[in-house]
């Protein structure tokens, strides 16, 4: 690139003549000149004249008295030098050690050392528990470690004898080893304890004066290592680049689970290969192309550690990643680097092109600031002069403040004794709640309350604390609802406030006091029915929706109901009722003739928001809350006052919007847009081409293409848009989009918004008062484009939204910001939900975890559940048949029989499909209320009178739309099928929190008498999670086949009757042939061999129906047959009895099959009979058992014991 005559050092333009290096420096065309950035010192025939503007580099220029041949001399003789040199390095680097021996000798070296109680605490205080201290490998060194066994001389650091290591005075401290993308240890990095002006870190090396080629900890290649670290739990598939190679990655990379890329200085280009080469293992790997660089505190500010950064995402980008910066507003060096931000943080990820920005924005902040500094200094000396004759003082930064002690102190040591706990807890005491200062003093503990103190502790929170966003996590069925119900505005906010309760079932309350105190707000809808089978709490008939075909109970409230709909749902538009709004004022029911507002719907929305104190509603909803004056001295100082509450958080707060895009919106988007403007529409033109040949692939996947696979598809289209919009939009952006110079919006940002503002309707103009409802819909669906297109380059380019493609067309899921927006403008937020955790709501709300207080009923006594997991019957999901007698639900169903035939009178939770299998539900006591999940698992009281309560299956959520919602509401992207890492956390954990829910509606702690809960098929709780989830509980686990069965597959019933008849036939004395067994058991001869067969295969074992009764023969005859002295065993039999086969007992029982075989058939059956009975009793034991091992899954053997045996 040609600047002012100066060319910049590149492949294309030459090296730079003083390095010879082909980047970062420049000179002019005639090589007269040259700003050299890695050389001080000028070599002959050159004269240094000044620093770079910059500060990095220096200006050199040749010599007037040079001639021309001086010049070419010094240039060959530095030509040779550099040729030495490199001959030099590389035999060096062929002595060097590969980097697998590097591996094996660095364990070697690290195997000897252990790490120092002060190293410990150093790395504790940095944060790392224990676990991830033993999994770094972190180990100290002193001055001249010694060594108990010999190193290789050539590894880094290693002195000359090999005993010892090159630790000079002054480094002690601890090495961090490095690994690479394979997990092979390729160097140590030494971080020292001393604090100086010589930097915290140093490379281990071997070279010294007297050894100047020692051992580096360069690699064969001559590059520096560069070090991969991996979390112990896997939460982001995004690969993450960071400054170091020690802790610092290594923690982040735990910190925030996800694998980390960490390089000395950020100088990722510098070790090229290692890093192209980790790319690519870990992209594979991860099956991602995301990359985000975590830029440290201040870099933005330090050109040296921004032009690292700059080579390393040009060549990232050339690699084919896409590359994104994390920013916390990390300005300044005093703002935290990475691994020093709390995990619950929010880490903004934004574009290269807007990290650039910010660089130029704070540099020209900076010199405002400077200016105006100056001049107001100036100012006030020139009036100083002229009253005093002197200037004053030049301004001096302030010193740091000291700290201020508090009465935090008293509040640790008073409750020391719970923060201390593995998750700090303290107990309430009505009047001593901590202020919001000393909650965060005292690390954002849970606070936990006895029964009666719920609402207590709720309003002194209101009364205390500014504002508060609470999390109550008490156990289901400990009385949130009905807590809640008592929140009344007098009590909670002294009148001065709305509370309001956000509930999907705010129609049909189920507990009384919320039906009674809390005015029902009815949403716009086309009528609704009553259902009398279900009751309210307090005894009223449940308000649905009513059937196709059903007369509604209550008339509709707004003849525009399905139009607000459509344009919502299917055009993805925010479109609000009342003033002003295009629809209500085209409405003729809207205004009567002298323009006061006549619409029922809008007077009673109204009168209810402005009239009542408590007001129960739908979520979707919500309006933000007011703020008062609390001070008549001072109004315009308004603070919020009213309360929000959310039942069921974790089901009810969805904040993310799912936008279906048909073929039909797709291809009226685009035509709409290229008749309204086409340039636009041919700048977007490629993105367009590229999802319609998604569409039309031959063989598209059962499922679709899901995001990776389809933005993987789009993303070869980004350059095109680009150009295009150079071509096209640029002098529009220089024109719209900048302001002082700056740009306002980056090129992307600018295009999406502005073919949002051309695609956005004008509704005022396309409806009128005389067209009907339908009429309006119908211009609607007609005109007005679902703008497809803006969304999709967000959830390409910026990864702020979702996609995927099926045969169905487009979906695009986003993060909604409404509800937080909503939530903050409250003066108290009530989250009620017993099956998430702060830091699962953090992720959903997008609040700071910190700033969420979580508070807990004390846990009742749990030793009423009963519990029991029925294994071995199969997955019960949604694909269920029930044609034949071993179909997998005519099994469930029999297992269900088993059960009520023991309880009488059982609930039954399925999924929805099934419901409807099982008996039907009376008031009596013998029959069974069946439920589905997504329905009766949540906020329902129906089973509470029953006697046993069965789950079937596990409610997994729609995995492609859980995958849609993981990455709006983390802004991570991932595989709907990879369950692993923080999605299939997310994923697993909703499954477990619906069983939890589920568990709860049998109240059984509320019950005098024990309640049974059966799981069948349910494979989101284990008994570890049951046992920790209810204190005190009963968890039994049973087999299908033991527990009922008439319900175990068909194979497991053949094959443990075989081996029952067996066993029979043996103790009895009859027959054991396969045609005797065959015709007890109702099958064939060749079958009764085949399932023997199985019994062995199905435990890896080879063998079949004869191997089976031959063992089990002999081994059961010989506790039956009389002892035989070892004596009178020739001496051969004796060695196989006292030597032979307690060995057997150790060997593969295949083996022992066999080896059995051919004892019986060397020595002859009678005599290895008697060679049984003269073998110790507990060989014997130990070799029946392990038979019995094999057959276990078959048959619980354990009661077994034959006739005459103990």
């Amino acid at each position: 690139m040609r600047v002012d005559g100066w060319l910049n050092a590149s492949k294309r333009d030459g090296a730079c003549p003083l390095c010879d290096h082909l980047d970062w420096c420049s000179f002019t065309e005639d090589h007269q000149a040259v700003l050299c950035r890695r050389t001080d010192v000028a070599p002959p025939g050159w004269e240094r004249t000044k620093s770079a503007k910059d500060g990095i580099g220096f200006v050199f220029v040749v010599k007037q008295n040079s001639t021309q041949q001086d010049l070419e001399q010094w240039q060959r003789e530095r030509s040779l030098q550099r040729k030495q040199r490199e001959q030099e390095e590389r035999a060096k680097r062929a002595k060097s050690l590969s980097l697998v021996e590097r591996d094996r000798q660095f364990r070697k070296l690290l195997d000897q050392l252990s790490l120092s109680a002060e190293d410990k605490a150093d790395l504790q205080r940095r944060g790392l528990t224990d676990e991830e201290i033993k999994l770094g490998g972190f180990k100290s060194v002193e001055v001249w470690q010694k060594l108990d066994f010999e190193v290789d001389h050539r590894l880094p650091g290693v002195n000359l004898d090999g005993r010892s290591l090159n630790i000079k005075p002054g480094d002690e401290g601890y090495l961090s080893p490095i690994k690479n993308a394979d997990g092979l240890i390729i160097g140590c990095q030494l971080r020292r304890r001393a604090q100086d002006d010589s930097g915290r870190y140093r490379w281990l090396t071997s070279a010294t004066r007297k050894r100047p080629n020692g051992a580096t900890s360069h690699l064969p290649n001559g590059e520096l290592p560069l070090s991969i670290h991996r979390p112990i739990k896997l939460k982001s598939n995004a690969i993450g680049l960071l400054e170091g190679t020690g802790v610092k990655p290594f923690f982040t990379a735990q910190l925030r689970g996800q694998v980390v890329i960490g390089a000395a200085s950020a100088n990722f280009a510098g070790s090229k290969e290692q890093f192209k080469e980790a790319l690519n293992k870990l992209s594979t790997e991860l099956d991602s192309k995301e990359v985000i660089l975590y830029a440290d505190g201040g870099a933005i500010a330090n050109p040296h550690v921004m032009q690292q950064y700059r080579t390393s995402y040009k060549l990232a980008t050339k690699l084919g990643f896409h590359v994104l910066v994390g920013w916390w507003g990390q300005f300044t060096k005093d703002d935290p680097d990475i691994d020093e931000l709390p995990a619950e943080v929010e880490v903004e990820l934004i574009t290269w092109a807007k990290f650039e920005g910010l660089l130029h924005r704070e540099k020209r902040e900076l010199e405002q600031l400077s200016t105006f500094i100056k001049e107001t200094y100036n100012k006030v000396a020139h009036k100083f002069w002229k009253r005093t004759g002197e200037l004053p003082p030049k301004p001096q930064p302030n010193p740091k403040p000291k700290p201020v002690k508090t009465d935090a102190i008293v509040l640790l040591s008073q409750w020391q004794q719970w923060l201390n706990a593995k998750s700090p807890v303290i107990p309430y005491k009505p009047g001593f709640l901590p202020t919001e200062e000393e909650y965060q003093q005292l690390g954002c503990p849970k606070i936990e309350f006895t029964g009666g103190d719920r609402n207590l502790l709720i309003k002194e929170i209101y009364q205390k604390w500014d504002k508060s966003l609470i999390l109550e996590s008490s156990d289901t069925g400990q009385g949130k609802s009905h807590s809640a119900g008592e929140l009344t505005s007098d009590y909670l906010t002294g009148g001065k406030g709305r509370v309001f309760i956000n509930d999907p079932n705010h129609r049909n309350p189920t507990t009384p006091s919320v039906e009674q105190n809390f005015t029902d707000q009815p949403p716009r809808h086309n009528g609704l029915a009553h259902d009398h089978e279900r009751k309210t709490a307090l005894g009223y008939p449940h308000v649905v929706r009513p059937k196709n075909g059903q007369t509604p109970d209550i008339k509709g409230n707004c003849p525009e109901t399905e139009t607000f709909l459509l344009l919502n749902q299917d055009k993805n538009l925010i479109v609000h009722g009342g003033k002003g709004s295009p629809i209500c004022e085209k409405c003729p029911q809207y205004k009567d003739a002298e323009g006061k507002v006549k619409c029922n719907f809008i007077l009673e929305r109204q009168a209810i928001l402005n009239e009542e104190k408590e007001i129960r509603q739908h979520l979707a909803q919500s309006v933000p809350g007011r703020a008062v004056a609390l001070n008549e001295a001072d109004k315009e100082n308004k603070k919020p006052v009213d309360a929000f509450i959310i039942e069921e958080t974790g089901a009810s707060l969805n904040p993310y919007k799912n936008v279906p895009v048909t073929k039909k919106d797709f291809a009226h988007a685009y035509q709409e847009l290229k008749q309204k403007d086409s340039k636009l529409a041919h700048v977007v033109e490629p993105l367009h081409d590229a999802i319609y040949e998604l569409f039309n692939v031959l063989e598209m996947p059962e499922y679709g293409f899901n995001y990776v696979d389809a933005r993987q598809h789009l993303l070869p289209t980004i350059p095109k848009i680009y150009q295009r919009f150079n071509d096209v939009l640029w002098e529009l952006w220089l024109k719209d989009g900048w302001e002082d110079n700056t740009p306002k919006t980056s090129p992307w940002t600018f295009l999406i918004d502005t073919i949002s503002k051309t695609l956005y309707p004008n509704l005022g103009a396309m409806l009128n008062s005389r067209q009907t409802p339908i009429q309006k819909q119908a211009i609607i669906s007609d005109n007005v484009p679902l703008n497809w297109i803006s969304l999709a380059l967000e959830a390409i380019m910026e990864n702020q939204a979702h996609l995927r493609v099926d045969q169905l067309g487009l979906h695009i899921t986003k993060y909604d910001w409404r509800y937080r927006s909503t939530m903050n403008s409250y003066k108290l937020v009530l989250m009620m939900d017993s099956t998430i955790n702060r830091d699962e709501l953090a992720v959903l709300t997008k609040f700071k975890k910190s700033d969420i207080l979580e508070i807990r009923q004390v846990k009742p006594d749990y030793s009423n559940y009963n519990f029991t997991i029925i294994n071995g019957i199969g997955s019960c999901s949604k694909k269920r048949r029930a044609k034949s007698d071993f179909d997998l639900q005519v099994r469930v169903e029999r297992t269900v029989g088993k059960i009520h035939d023991t309880h009488k009178f059982i609930g039954v939770i399925d999924h929805q499909l099934f419901a409807n299998n099982y008996w039907g539900y009376e008031e009596t006591d013998t029959e069974i209320k069946p439920g589905y999940w997504g329905r009766d698992n949540r906020g329902s009281n129906d089973f509470m009178r029953c006697k046993a309560l069965v789950l079937i299956g596990t409610p997994l959520p729609n995995l492609g739309q859980a995958a849609a919602e993981y990455h709006a509401i983390s802004g991570n992207v991932v595989r709907p099928i990879d369950l692993f890492g923080g999605y299939g956390h997310y994923v697993r954990s909703r499954a477990k929190a619906e069983t939890y829910q589920a568990v709860g509606r049998s109240r059984a702690h509320l019950k005098p008498e024990p309640t049974h809960i059966y799981l069948i098929g349910n494979e989101a709780v284990t008994t570890k999670d049951l046992m920790q989830r209810y204190p005190g509980c009963t968890v039994n686990e049973v087999e299908i086949y033991d527990f009922c069965f008439e319900a175990a597959p068909k194979g497991v019933q053949r094959e443990r009757g075989l081996v029952e008849e067996l066993i029979k036939a043996i103790k009895g004395n009859t027959s054991t042939g396969s045609k005797e067994i065959a015709a007890k058991l109702g099958v064939s001869d060749g079958r009764v061999r085949q399932l023997g067969s199985e019994i062995f295969k199905n435990s890896g074992i080879k063998g079949g129906f004869t191997q089976l009764k031959t063992a089990l023969v002999l081994l059961i005859e010989s506790f039956k047959a009389k002892l035989t002295p070892l004596e009178d065993l020739p001496e051969d039999a004796r060695w196989v009895a006292e030597t032979y086969l307690p060995l057997l007992v150790t060997e593969d029982l295949s083996e022992a099959m066999e080896s059995f075989k051919s004892l019986g058939e060397g020595f002859g059956w009678k005599t290895f009979k008697k060679i049984l009975t003269a073998t110790d009793v507990h060989t014997v034991c130990k070799l029946l058992s392990n038979i019995l091992a094999a057959i276990a899954p078959i048959l619980d053997l354990r009661n077994l014991q034959v006739e005459g045996t103990q």
